[in-house]
Parts: C-alpha cells; structure tokens; sequence
C-alpha cells in the first residue's frame, strides 16, 4: 500500500513527454556495487510522497479518484473501477472488471515492454553509485547485486515510509540513499488514466524455462476473505503526532530482526518488578535522574531508548483465568499474588483473600455496600445522567480496583478506569484480571492520552487527586476531556464533612468550578454507605466564559488544540467550546446504542475519509466491512472458543468497526490510534465505545498477562519502518495472556517474519493460504498454556526450582533434618527463598519433635526479614507451630491475623483449647468462625462436644448434637464414643424438664420435618446407652420406639431441583436437554429410572445388556404397576460390540416401542439426563431414593432404601439414637447409639412388610 515516502528510491522526472517510467536505483552501500537489472523484473514506479515544506509534520497522504478502501470477499465493501475509460458502470460489472483486469496487470507486468504511464516525481540528487540502464522499450531498470554472492538474485523490492526528519537529514547530505535489504517485499504502484492508484504486492518473482515471470499478487476481494488494505490516507484526519507537535522523532529505519536463518534468542527479563513489569513505568534508571517527583513525575511514562526484547516470566503457581463474569467477583490469587490492598481496604470491600482465591465484594471507599447501590444513589440523584442511554463512555479518575467499572456492565456503561502504579499495588492489574478495562496512568504533568471532549460522565471517589491547588491544573485537564453537557461526580470527604481541612477544600472547590462554569447541580448524602457525593455540568456554550469578571482561569490560545494529547505538559487553561452546529461537541450524542450504527452528525462529505471516500461512506463502509470479517471469518472461522475471551485489543483500529462488530459478545475492545495514524479516536468515542492513543514503538501502560485477545490489522509493516519488530513482538508477548490470541493482517513479508517469531517463542500458529495465489497470511497465533521453552528450562534448572523439588520430596517422607540441612545450604548459597519453600519449611517443622518448634519460629522471622507476604498456609503453619508448643491462645491471635481463614486455619487452636479443657477459648474460636463464614465438620464438632461434656455443659452438648445432625448423617466411632459419655454421666442424668409442653414439642417436630423437635432436653433421671440394630420398618431393637423418615424441605428441594437443571443446562447443549424435556413430557411419568451404563457394568469387564434387561424386568416385578421403567442409555451403546447382537438389536428395539429408551446425543452426559429426570419429575420433589443393586448367581438383588432416616434422631419421648458408620446394611446392619431414660421393651426380632413406594431411582 502506497501510504509513506519510501527514502531508498532515487525520483527523477522521465524525458518522455506523455508516459514515463521512473528509474527505480538499489544501492547496496556495502558492496557499492552497480549491476544488470535482470530482464524479468517488473517496473517499479515509486510515487513521491513529499509534503510541502510548511508543514513538516503532516503525514503524507495519497489523493486518489475512485479508491477502493478495502479488497475482501464478495458483497462486502463496493469497489472502485480501476480508472480505464471502458470500465463497466454498474456494481457488479465493477467487480468482475477489477477481477479481470487483475490478471490482465499481472500478465502487463511480464512484458519486457510495458505501457510508459506519466508519473510526476521530484528531481533529488543522484547517488554518485547511481547508473541507469535502457530497457528495449526506453523503461528505465534498477541496479542489481550481482557481484554481491554467487547464485543470489535479488527480484522484489520494498516500498518504505520514511519519516519528515529521515528525509531532511537525507537530503543534507548530499543524496537519498537506497538499499535493498534481504525479505522485503515489492510494492508496484502504477497511475490510472484517472488518476487513481492501485496498489500491488508482489513477491519474488520466478523465471520459469519460457522466460516468463511468475508473480504472486494480493488476491482480489472476490478472492480472498482477509481484508488487504490498499489505499488508506490520513484524509481529513490529521496525526496524533502533528496535533501534539511533541512526538519524538521517528526512529531510524533499520531492520526488522530478520535474518537469513530466522534465529531469534528471547531472554528472560531481568528486572526488580518481576513478573509485573511495565518498562516504561518501571524505568529504575531515568526515573532516578528526575530532578523532583512532586507532581507524580516518577509515576509517568520513563520509556527505554530501544524497547525491550526480553520476556517477562509468569509468576509463581499461575493459572488460567476464571471466565467472565465469575471473574468479577474473585480470581486466582497466584496471578496476582498481592495482599497489600486487601490489609489495607479489605474493610471497605474493595478486595480479600479467600483461600486459593482473591474476592472481590463489589465495595470501595465510598460504595464499602456494594457498588450497584452506589450507582444507582447518583442517578437517582441526577435522573438525566441515565445509564446505558445519555451516559456511556465515562472516565473513573484513581479507580482502584475498578469495581464501579465492573458494575456499571450491567447498566450497559463503558468506564475507561485509571490509577498509578504506586503503593497501593496491583489495583489496575487487579482489574484487567477481573475482566475490567483499565489502564495504569496519572494525572501529574502532561494530558491524559485520550482526545477532548469526549467522556459523558468523569468520576472521582476519593481518588486522592488535588483538584483545587495551582490553579486547579489538574480539574482543567478534566474540564478538557469532559463533553459539553456532560457531568463531574465528585464523591469525597470535602463534600459530606465538616472537619476544617475539609471545609477549606470544598470552598476552594466552589470557587474554582464556579470560575470554570461549571454548574453545580446537586449535593446528595447516601444514607447506606454514610457518604455524599457533589455533581456538576460542565456547560454547552461559551457565554458564561465570555461573562466572567476574571478571565481566571484563563480560556487558552487558540492555536491550542484540545484533541493534542501525545506527551503534552498540562496547561491551566480552558478550552472554548464548539459553536457551530457541525462542530464535534456542539450538541449530544444519539442514545446509545442507537450511536454506534450511526456515522456521527459533525462528519459531513466534504471531508475525506481515511480510505479515500467521503467521510460518512468511508465510516459505513469500513463498518460493514468488519462486521463481514467478523462473522463470516473471526466467530466461526478460526477456532476461537470466544467464551473465554473478555478482555480484547485492536492495536490500529480506524473507525472503531472491528470493536463494533464484537457489540453482542461479552467482551470489551480497547481501541488504540497510533500517533501518526489519521486522528479517529474521537469518532471511536462518539459511537459509543472507547480508546487510547499509543506509539507502539514504545511500551503499552499495561500489566503483563491482562489481554486474551490483540488484533493488528496492516499494523506490523508500518512499525517495522520506525522500530525494531522483535520488541514490538515482546511487547505483544508480554500483554498476551497465556492461551491469548493475537490476530494479524498484514503483508507477505511481514506475516512471514511474524510467523517465525511466533514460532521461535513457541506460539501455536494458525495459516490460511489463497490457493490460487498462494500467498499466505497468519490469522491467529495462539500462545501455549505455560509452554514456552525457554521460560521452563530456565525455571526447571534455577537453583530455588531445584529446592522446591527436594522440598517437596521431604514433605513427602516428613523428612524435616533433611528439609532444614536444605533450607541452611540455601541460605549459605543465597538461593531466593519463595513463599512455597517457606510453607513446606513451616508445615515440617510444626508436625516435627518439640526441639524443631523454635526452629520453626525462627524461620517465619526470617520469611518476614526477606520480605515474603504469608498467606493463610503460612498463617495455618504458624498457628500448628503454637499449638504444638502448647500455647492455642498464641495459634488464636494467628488465625485473627488471616484474612480469609479456612477451617484449618482454626484446627490448631480449637484443638489446643479443646484439649487443655478450656470451655470458653474452644468456643470463642467457634464463635470466629462462624463470623468468619467457616463451617465446622465432624472432627470440630466432636472436640466441642467433648469438651461440653467435660465440663458438664449439658445446654451446649444439647446444641452441639443438633449441630452434629444438621451436619454428619453417620458418626465416627469416636464421636459415638463422647455421646455415650455423656450419657453415662451424672450431670446428664440431672438435665432436662420434667414436665413439658407435649404440643409445643410435635409442632416443634413438624417444624423440622421430623426426626427432632430443637426444644431441649425432655426428662430427668438415669439414661439407658446401649449399641443397638433398627429393624427394616425402623424400630429400634433396644427401646421399642420407630424412626421417622424426615422430608426434605418442598422450597429447598424445588431449589435443589432448580439449580440441578441448571447445571444440566450448563454442561450440556440446550437443544438436547430440552429435547428430552420434552420427550420426558410426552412419555412418562415413570415409577423408577434405571442409569444403564452403571448397571450394564456392574461388576463386569464389558458391557452387559443381559444385566441390564435382568434389572429393568426385576423392577418391573416389584412395581405395583408392574410398569416397565425409563431406561437411560448413552448414545455409543447403541451400536459396536454386544449391541450388535442381533438379540440385542431386539431387546432395544421392544423397548423404543414400549417408550421407556432414551438415548443420549452424542457428546451429551447421561448422568446429568438421570439426576435432572429424578429432581425435576414433579413425583420425585418429597424424596428422592437410590436402589442398591447386588449381583447374584440367581440374579439382581435389590436393597431397598429403609422407610427411616439414617440420620441423628431425637424423639417426641426425649430419646436419642445416633447412627455410627459401623455397618452398611447390606452385609452388616448400621450400629446405631440408643439412649432413652425410660424401660423400653426389647424386641427379640421382628419381621415386617415394608410397603414402598416405587418412585424410585436404580443406581448400581
């Protein structure tokens, strides 16, 4: 694509009056060598591309009649004729012409005699190497490198872009230098009778045995799906780079990082900030040279001179993330394994540690209730504001963790957070992890890098930014960014307190917004979260500007331009609003969503669009075209499993389309405009969706590992004339998460190099080749989940891996000397302990000798002299370390200190108070857990309830029984062991109510279902504690008395049944799980369901269909009905191996006519079918029971389940019976604990007839 000077190519204007051709001269200054062009070879007509010396920063642009912006698949954007004065009319006649003509120029290109086409250039100095060469036909050839190396012949030759300086120092030294350098592509570009210019790529040309020339081209957009950009100019759009004035200067064309063998060496990053490395955020060495840090310098963007090509290594036990929008509320806490914030905010629920995970309330500062109320609070306080309609893009100034950005999704608000790297670590990185967009930023000295004027609502709640000092710099800068009409809500403690610190900045504040303008419209106090929040308007007109007394703050120069905001120093100024109707800003946006579809209302045809057409059409059609890609090629096309992307990039975006045509995914596109791309961005935030400005020469101000997907369209052979590729490629490495996709269109040469970068670091790539031209392009390059190869040899041979590894081999053996010989040999040797070393060291050490405890000890101080965050395993470690010294007090005040405890995390304490008899520690540690959210288990509740024993605490052994019920359905010998101590004991025998209320109770009984009664201990006098069996109608052998089945609660059981079908729902594909709804419907109901491949395999080696039928007629027999039941069967057992049996077949066959077969679909799971059949059949809501199945030699032997429950019952009499987990009642009956304080009449034996109801689910 012709869209840059190229600084190699000597112009010179031709002789011939009506065509010329341009003599295209290769200088190779290493050899200065000048040879033969050979006969083959295509002209190359370069194009001078010079803007005019007043405007040295302009970016070039092309002027073209009848361009085309886009060669894709047919239908998707209209093309342009090629200019030749018989091209057809109509549209499609246009397409097929421009088809055929592509061939017609492929076969011009080969003739040594070609048609001269008048092409004005610029006359510059020729290279004193210079030598021109006649063809036959007066066309005039380039050098060759033939005496450069035997057998080489270069063909092609690359068009660059060379910047205004290049060309400037170029030219004062006396010529413009040309060299041709190894892979570079030819870019033919030839001027149409109109004028209009088309463009050609073409690769190295071969000379078949006629002498012809090969040439493989870009195919035609009736061709090729992949979008190749022709013609692209800046139009009516200036640069970032010329608005800003302030852009470094364009680096040196050089090359690429290609070579002849493609040899690429990646080193790991050696840096202090690790795996979380910003390079140019994290520039040790330029920040220490700053002379002062008090407007936050040292938090700005400090780039490397060259960006980096080292990798960043992943931290220590990363995973892959959680998917949106689980993600929102909690992530892995190894990807991000900070603490800090959850120390210091965790009581205002910004983030806490829980386990394994980082969690995240919805809290912050001024929303410590959720950020859902908060949100609503300011719009009820302004209705106008009106989320998701007249707000959409707004800016969250110090977001924090961005949690009021994550909520606001749901009110259909894209928030653009920032906040600096800075003490309060990892909050941005936090955020992107979640699945938010943010990005790491200041508001120090220089613009914020977004255009004016284009964020609806800006926000601050307590974002710790001084508004109202030196001029109120920093509000200005908001007050540029800010719409016209839109809104500034201010959340902090100036507004709502009256502490004279406080008071004193909200009169500063009243004073400056008044002197801006601003209206301030309310001032509302949230009763929830206890705060108040200011709102103000900024206005849409300059009449109150004009009124002012004081011109203070002053309105700035009118050649300052509001949208420059490239490394700009802030000014305490104000920009003068727009007053024409078609100026940008003159009035609202449409309501979104209504503004996406829509080219905005301030661009109109006489602008020239990035492609070449009018404005308006340039935008429709660049949106038609992506939504085309992105449906036809991206959803369906390559492999991409999208529901596990959310955060998404498109590194050169132009109109926004690509981010437009993702609107119905669950994901969020960060557009980015290069700084010397044609200035879009503001057109992006018009529609509705948002974007950055970046030069990606440097680093992006990003965390590492927080995209899932880069898309870079014609992107990568720009940069590669202003930047090295392989830092581009590092840089792309490090934004990528594992698993990450990056997508690229570009040119032959540029994906070809891109490709073997991609694979030298490992990455899976996806290629699409065109067949018929054979040009290839890569469209998806998929990182490997933790598999890049240089990264794990250089972590498996580290010296602290290999000290992991033999860590973890003690552990293994509890071998503790060997541990700590390891852990002194690493000391001696300065290996860098990790958090793991330090836990395994830990966990040793407390299950080790009572000699090892202080040695224990001395290592957690050690951990903290190295600076090593613990987490609750550490904290759990520490408190066994107490505990084992005999000290749970010391193992309590440890466990205060975890911010997430787990049930572990309290066993040492418990257990140390539980074992020295102390009643009220054990339970003050109870009592914090269940503050806490931890729930107790059996081994917990059976230390309390033996330590209520102990101390004859017959009201908490009571509670505790019901606890151990609600809790354990069979006990351990142990627990049994306490309850029939208790029961044995004096104090048991004096507790309890003589008389009760015998109505009070059996309500009491109803209540819970049966079972129990919760109203205390019934009786007094002397208990009977036996060991005894139940009989199969549920009488008890010893006291006579009859359990009860207990129902199961109808609303807990319909949840139950609910969130069954949910999940089944989840896991399988909707359509085959509503199809057997429906089939279900249709065919039943059924008495009992029969899971046939866990029968059919039943103590078996294959599948058995005779077990099988043998079960189903068994059921049938014992069914008062006599009822074949349902019968589910996965799809694969339908045919292959015993199916096949022609018996089988007839087996099967009887029962698809008798409707009592389901197959699962293939890829379906017939335990998700089963399970949903018994929850969600309305017969099966009272209970649901599973059948235990035994094979005999006389065939299926059925285990009923009992008509009780196997549960801790206490009855209406105030007897007791624990069941144990001695017994199955199968082989052995369950033993059970009888405890009764009346005489009961033991039967000898019993035999009863069970009648059951056959409502029942068969399981093997």
């Amino acid at each position: 694509m012709a869209f840059g000077k190229n600084p190699r190519m000597d112009n010179r204007r031709s002789s011939s009056s009506s065509y010329c051709s341009t003599v295209t001269l290769v200088v190779f200054v290493a050899l200065c060598l000048v040879g033969v062009w050979m006969m083959t070879s295509s002209a190359v007509v370069p194009i001078d591309m010079s803007p005019s010396e007043d405007k040295p920063e302009q970016k070039e642009q092309i002027t073209e009649t009848n361009s085309r912006p886009f060669e894709d698949s047919s239908g998707d954007v209209t093309d342009a004729t090629n200019g030749d004065s018989d091209a057809p009319t109509d549209e499609t006649d246009k397409k097929r012409f421009q088809t055929q003509n592509l061939d017609e120029e492929v076969r011009e290109e080969t003739n040594p005699n070609p048609i001269k086409e008048n092409q004005e250039t610029k006359s510059e100095p020729e290279s004193e190497n210079s030598e021109e060469k006649k063809d036959g036909g007066g066309e005039t050839n380039g050098d060759t490198n033939g005496d450069a190396k035997d057998g080489e012949t270069t063909n092609t030759e690359q068009q660059q872009e060379q910047s205004e300086e290049e060309k400037k120092n170029t030219e004062l030294e006396g010529g413009v230098q040309e060299e041709k350098k190894e892979g570079q592509i030819e870019e033919k570009v030839e001027e149409k009778k109109e004028g209009q210019i088309e463009e050609k790529v073409e690769e190295k040309n071969t000379e078949d045995k006629s002498g012809e020339s090969k040439i493989e081209v870009f195919p035609d957009g009736a061709q090729s799906e992949i979008l190749k950009e022709t013609t692209m100019q800046n139009g009516s759009f200036s640069t970032q780079s010329a608005e800003s004035k302030k852009e470094k200067e364009v680096q040196a064309a050089s090359s690429s990082g290609q070579t002849n063998n493609n040899v690429y060496n990646w080193k790991l990053c050696n840096v202090t900030a690790g795996p979380d490395y910003i390079p140019c955020l994290d520039n040790v060495a330029a920040i220490k040279k700053l002379h002062s840090t008090k407007h936050y310098e040292h938090r700005e963007r400090h780039c490397p001179e060259e960006g980096p090509t080292c990798l960043v290594p992943l931290p220590e036990g990363y995973r892959r993330r959680i998917d949106w929008p689980q993600s929102r509320d909690k992530i892995w806490y190894f990807n991000v394994p900070h603490v800090k914030l959850a120390e210091v905010k965790g009581h205002q629920n910004w983030v806490k540690v829980t386990g394994e995970y980082l969690t995240f309330p919805g809290g912050g500062t001024q929303f410590k209730h959720g950020a859902l109320h908060y949100i609503d609070f300011i719009q009820d306080s302004v209705p106008d504001i009106s989320w998701g309609k007249r707000s959409r893009v707004i800016l969250d100034v110090g977001c924090g963790v961005a949690s009021l950005g994550g909520y606001l999704f749901e009110r259909g608000v894209l928030a653009m957070s920032f906040a600096p790297k800075d003490e309060h670590e990892a909050q941005v990185q936090f955020a992107l992890e979640r699945g938010i967009p943010a990005v790491s930023a200041v508001m120090g000295t220089k613009r914020l890098p977004f255009p004016g004027r284009v964020f609806d609502v800006v926000h601050c709640a307590r974002c710790r930014v001084p508004w109202h000092i030196e001029g109120g710099t920093l509000l200005l800068e908001l007050n540029r960014l800010l719409r016209p009409g839109g809104y500034f809500v201010w959340s902090a403690t100036p507004v709502y307190q009256k502490l004279p610190e406080d008071v004193g900045i909200w009169e500063a504040m009243k004073a400056l917004t008044k002197s801006m303008c601003w209206d301030l419209v309310t001032i509302k106090r949230d009763a929830v979260n206890q705060v108040g929040a200011a709102i103000f308007k900024k206005p849409m007109s300059n009449e109150c500007y004009e009124k002012r007394e004081q011109n203070e703050p002053p309105l700035c120069q009118s050649s300052d331009d509001a949208n420059a905001a490239w490394n700009i120093p802030l000014q305490p100024c104000m920009h003068k609003l727009p007053i024409g109707a078609s100026e940008r800003g003159s009035r609202w946006p449409e309501q979104w969503p209504e503004r996406l579809d829509k080219a905005p209302y301030w661009l109109n045809g006489s602008q020239v669009g990035v492609y070449g057409k009018a404005a308006p059409q340039d935008f429709m059609e660049d949106y038609e075209h992506w939504k085309h890609v992105v449906n036809k090629s991206y959803l369906n096309g390559m492999g991409i499993n999208w529901s596990t992307v959310r955060n998404v990039m498109d590194m050169r975006s132009v109109y926004g389309g690509f981010a437009a045509a993702l609107k119905d995914l669950k994901v969020w596109v960060m557009n980015v405009v290069s700084v010397d791309a044609p200035d879009t961005l503001p057109i992006i935030y018009e529609r509705g969706l948002f974007g950055i400005y970046h030069n990606w020469c440097e680093s992006f101000n990003t965390y590492p590992r927080t995209y899932d997907l880069l898309h870079a369209d014609h992107l990568f052979s720009k940069l590669s004339k202003r930047c090295k590729l392989t830092s581009v490629m590092a840089e792309v490495d490090r934004i990528l998460r594992p698993e990450g996709k990056l997508i690229v269109r570009d040119k032959v040469a540029t994906i070809t190099e891109l490709e073997n970068m991609a694979r030298s670091l490992q990455w899976e790539t996806l290629i699409t080749e065109h067949q018929r031209l054979q040009v290839k392009e890569v469209v998806d390059s998929e990182r490997e989940y933790l598999t890049m190869a240089q990264r794990r040899r250089a972590e498996r041979s580290s010296p602290s891996t290999l000290l992991r590894v033999a860590l973890d081999q003690c552990s293994r053996r509890n071998d503790l000397s060997e541990a700590l010989r390891l852990y002194d040999s690493a000391r001696a040797d300065s290996v860098p302990l990790s958090l793991h070393h330090y836990n395994v060291l830990l966990y040793l050490c407390s299950n080790g000798p009572k000699s090892s405890l202080n040695r224990g000890f001395d290592i957690f101080r050690q951990m903290g002299l190295d600076q090593i965050p613990p987490n609750e395993a550490t904290f759990t470690n520490l408190a066994r370390l107490a505990a084992a010294a005999d000290d749970p007090n010391l193992a309590f005040d440890v466990v205060k200190r975890v911010p997430a405890p787990r049930l572990r995390s309290y066993g040492p304490a418990l257990f140390g108070f539980c074992k020295r008899g102390d009643f009220d520690g054990a339970f003050e540690v109870d009592e914090h857990m269940l503050r806490s959210g931890v729930v107790a288990e059996e081994a917990e509740l059976a230390a309390l309830l033996g330590v209520s024993v102990e101390k004859g605490r017959g009201e908490s052994v009571y509670r505790m029984l019901h606890r151990l019920r609600a809790a354990v359905r069979r006990v351990e010998e142990s627990t049994a062991g306490v309850c029939e101590g208790w029961f044995r004991s004096e104090v048991a025998e004096g507790v309890g109510e003589e008389e009760w209320d015998v109505g009070k109770v059996r309500e009491g009984v109803v209540r819970g279902g049966g079972g129990w009664h919760g109203i205390g201990w019934l009786g007094k006098g002397r208990w009977r504690v036996a060991r005894a069996e139940v009989d199969r109608d549920g009488t008890c052998r010893c006291c006579g008395e009859r359990l009860d089945c207990i129902d199961i609660d109808p609303s807990e059981t319909k949840r139950f049944a609910s969130s069954v079908s949910g999940l089944a729902f989840q896991r399988e594909v909707q359509s085959d799980f509503t199809r057997f709804q429906e089939w279900l419907a249709r065919r039943g109901p059924f008495e009992a369901v029969v899971d046939g491949a866990n029968v059919g395999y039943f103590n078996q080696y294959s599948f058995s269909f005779f077990q099988l039928n043998s079960v189903v007629n068994g059921i049938r027999e014992m069914s008062p009905s006599k009822k074949l039941p349902l019968i589910i069967l996965h799809n694969s057992r339908m045919r292959g191996g015993p199916a096949d049996n022609p018996k089988v077949q007839e087996l099967l066959e009887r029962w698809r006519r008798s409707g009592v077969l389901y197959t699962t679909p293939i890829g379906s799971n017939d335990d998700w079918i089963l399970i949903a059949k018994s929850m969600g059949n309305e017969a099966y809501s009272d209970e649901n029971l599973f059948v235990r199945l035994r094979i005999s030699k006389e065939g299926p032997v059925f285990h009923m389940p009992p008509p009780y429950s196997i549960v801790i019952q206490e009855s209406e009499k105030g007897s007791w019976h624990i069941p144990t987990v001695s017994g199955d009642d199968i082989e052995q009956p369950i033993q059970w604990v009888c405890a009764t304080r009346s005489a009961a009449n033991t039967l000898e034996s019993g035999s009863h007839e069970v009648q059951t109801n056959l409502d029942l689910t068969m399981a093997a």
